[in-house]
């Protein structure tokens, strides 16, 4: 095997390694993976041509802050290793000694290394082994910098070193991420003082199954010494988790089953959620939980802050936000949406502790834009400040994220003065290549560490469609960057109607297949949730901001718009043989609302509020609806007062088999129900028909009447873990 790298050649601290060739096989991986840690790493091949080497082999040991020595039967007769060894002994050097395979040291050097630290590599799994060789490095390197800074003036890395023990003593995080661990290393060009940023891998089981653009929510306390996260049992139910960052152990949350949202007291003792339509809380040290409030607004979790004064402002749905009394349970509005402004959501707030600052997102739904807001609690005053989401408060700056795509951002701090409420400075980026798009993929404490999750990568999309034998076949795929969602049979299942997003620039588009041939042609640019006729003779579909449209097939014709509105709404289905759309739009007020519409009349409300997508049996006997955050039900239709519950977390529902049976989505998988209306309505047992591999808002299959399916399915590169960041406010140094 090759010379793995060039060795160190710097002023910084640096690890010493002792080895025989015959071991390179061996070596030379190891001392790879500890340069990927961030370790600088001098071995043989730093001897340079010619040079007088014994002289600089002295001077390079000299100077090292540890001496690794790779213990194997050859090592130990090798008389480079033993005059190595014995100089680094005479030098009084910190020594870690591993054992790559069982080795009877000779008497004298046993004697002198008995009180020195040994790894038995052979004994050990290659975690276990990782975990140790880490961990004692960095120990021991630490002891080597601690007495050069005694002797030696040069040593430009000397700053970092209480920096280096404070993140090495934190090892235990790298321990639950497979031992993942990388630093920066130290250079010639940093100063005295200069802090080291020590990134952290931690598996937090964060990502929801098959899920990487939309992460469970996770905090970090306020003295930056605990995380708290969505995590899911056995059977798949949210629950919060607790990492103490200096401990190995994970540990559950009793009474947190359906928790979303988590956020921490001030102290750092409880921690708020959301579940079963309620605010709760539950106490850190003892498990201690209690119901705080009964949620009056429905809709998506859109986050929480503790402010020192014992409210809770937080944000549920299409609303602005609004605040509760711990002590007295008085509920109050904090925030009004500017309906002139097409506000749909003021989320993701952020109090300043200690002062009367408020942070928090507005998102705009015609513009897809988030906008980063202050309001001073003491005066009312409400003021802009930049675009961005989810903004926190920490080391004088507002980190907040920048949205690139569906599925990935990046962080930026803006420094912020808290008593003019003004930006002082350009912002400065923090960390790229973020995951997710709304906000919950990273946490901060005020001055203290930095958590995020990363991008995660592209996911792979195809179009399947499959017969009702369970055979599938793969009808289409999309390049990087792209996806399918809302696939629609022809009512003759001839031909599929899809949507294809483009996530670099969150544009959409319709094309259609036929599924004989999996010939294809792009319908028309900016469309979105196709719906075709009863007859096949035309697709309506939803351009966000604008409305309904309704455009023929064939020959090319004017698009007629249906429907004027400036929100979310999105076609559903034709009734009445054709005469009747029914649409869901979304009220700022109410949330999705269902509506029919027979063109050129008054549109006419069915259901509301909290309605998603729906799907009607062919005699327009009967509609299958979700409703946020309830779940799936089945009533009959068009008065659809008291529907029967089918699944607590079903979506997307869509008729099949002559309206026999209703399939519907769960999590990121198909499921299936058979329903019987015949006198009082009766579900049967549901079961699995496949998996999406991505849990998606939108409907990802669709089914017709011979029961094929066609689905939109994801696969993912294998996930990567969180990451703790500590010292990540370096980056912010002039």
């Amino acid at each position: 095997m090759g010379k793995p790298f060039t060795a160190y050649q710097g002023d910084g601290p640096y690890v010493f390694v002792c080895y025989s060739h015959e071991d390179s096989d061996v070596v030379f991986p190891e001392i790879q993976w500890l340069k990927d840690q961030g370790f600088n790493i001098w071995f043989d091949e730093g001897i340079s041509p010619g040079s007088q080497w014994r002289d600089e082999l002295a001077h390079s040991i000299e100077r090292a802050s540890l001496f690794l020595y790779f213990a194997s039967p050859t090592s130990i007769t090798s008389e480079h290793c033993k005059r190595e060894i014995n100089f680094a002994i005479e030098q009084k050097l910190p020594i870690l000694v591993v054992h790559l395979q069982e080795t009877v040291l000779p008497s004298g050097l046993a004697m002198s290394l008995s009180s020195i630290q040994a790894i038995m590599r052979y004994e050990l799994s290659e975690l276990d082994y990782k975990i140790k060789l880490l961990q004692s490095t960095g120990r021991q390197i630490e002891r080597g910098i601690g007495s050069v800074a005694q002797t030696s003036t040069t040593n430009k890395g000397i700053g970092r070193r209480i920096t280096l023990a404070t993140m090495l003593g934190l090892v235990g995080l790298a321990i639950a991420a497979a031992v993942m661990y990388s630093t920066t290393s130290p250079s010639t060009s940093s100063a005295p003082g200069t802090r080291a940023i020590v990134r952290l891998p931690v598996n937090l089981d964060i990502w929801g199954p098959g899920h990487r653009s939309i992460p469970r929510s996770a905090a970090i306390s306020p003295d930056g010494k605990t995380l708290v996260f969505v995590a899911t049992d056995g059977t798949g139910n949210n629950i919060l988790k607790l990492q103490h960052l200096d401990q190995l152990s994970v540990s559950e949350l009793p009474g947190t089953v359906g928790a979303q949202g988590p956020f921490f007291s001030p102290d750092g003792n409880w921690v708020g959620f959301f579940a079963d339509e309620q605010l709760k809380r539950v106490a850190v040290g003892s498990g201690e939980i209690s119901t705080i409030a009964d949620l009056t607004t429905s809709g998506e979790i859109r986050g929480a802050t503790w402010m020192s004064n014992n409210e809770i402002v937080y944000s549920v749905g299409r609303s602005g936000l609004k605040a509760i009394s711990i002590s007295t349970r008085e509920k109050r509005t904090v925030t009004v949406l500017d309906e002139e402004r097409l506000e749909e959501s003021h989320r993701l707030p952020h109090n300043v502790a200690g002062t009367q600052s408020l942070l928090y997102s507005v998102f705009r739904g015609v513009t897809r834009s988030h906008e980063i807001w202050v309001l001073d609690l003491s005066t009312g005053k409400q003021q802009y400040l930049f675009d961005g989401l989810a903004p926190s408060y920490s080391a004088g700056h507002i980190l907040y994220l920048q949205k690139e795509s569906e599925d990935r951002g990046s962080l930026w701090a803006t420094p912020f003065d808290l008593t003019s409420h003004s930006v002082t400075g350009p912002a400065k980026l923090a960390q790229s290549a973020v995951g997710g798009s709304r906000g919950t993929a990273f946490a901060v404490a005020s001055g203290g560490p930095l958590l995020y999750l990363p991008f995660q990568g592209t996911p792979h999309t195809k179009l399947v469609l499959l017969d009702p034998q369970g055979t599938a076949r793969t009808l289409a795929e999309v390049a990087e960057g792209k996806y399918f969602a809302t696939p629609r049979f022809s009512n003759d299942g001839n031909s599929i109607a899809v949507t294809v997003w483009n996530t670099a620039i969150s544009k959409a588009a319709i094309w259609i297949f036929d599924t004989r041939s999996s010939a294809s042609y792009r319908f028309i640019d900016n469309g979105n949730a196709p719906v075709w006729s009863p007859d096949d003779s035309a697709i309506t579909f939803t351009i966000v901001g604008l409305g309904l449209f309704r455009q023929n097939l064939g020959t090319p014709s004017q698009i007629e718009q249906l429907v004027t509105h400036d929100r979310l709404i999105w076609p559903n289905a034709w009734a009445d043989n054709g005469k009747t759309l029914v649409y869901v739009a979304v009220n700022p007020e109410t949330g999705g609302e269902l509506l029919t519409l027979v063109p050129g009349e008054e549109p006419q409300l069915t259901y509301s509020p909290g309605a998603g997508p729906v799907s009607i049996t062919s005699d327009d006997q009967w509609i299958a609806l979700c409703t946020f955050p309830r779940g799936l039900f089945v009533g009959q239709f068009p008065d659809v007062a008291y529907p029967s519950l089918v699944d607590e977390e079903g979506c997307n529902p869509n008729w099949g088999d002559n309206d026999r049976q209703l399939f519907f989505s769960k999590r990121n998988e198909l499921w299936a129900v058979e329903v019987d209306y015949t006198s009082a309505i009766q579900f049967g047992e549901p079961r699995l028909i496949a998996n999406l591999g991505y849990r998606h808002n939108a409907p990802l299959f669709d089914v017709d009447n011979s029961g094929q399916i066609v689905m939109a399915q994801f696969s993912y590169p294998p996930a990567k873990p969180a990451v703790v960041v500590m010292n990540w406010q370096t980056v912010l140094d002039p």
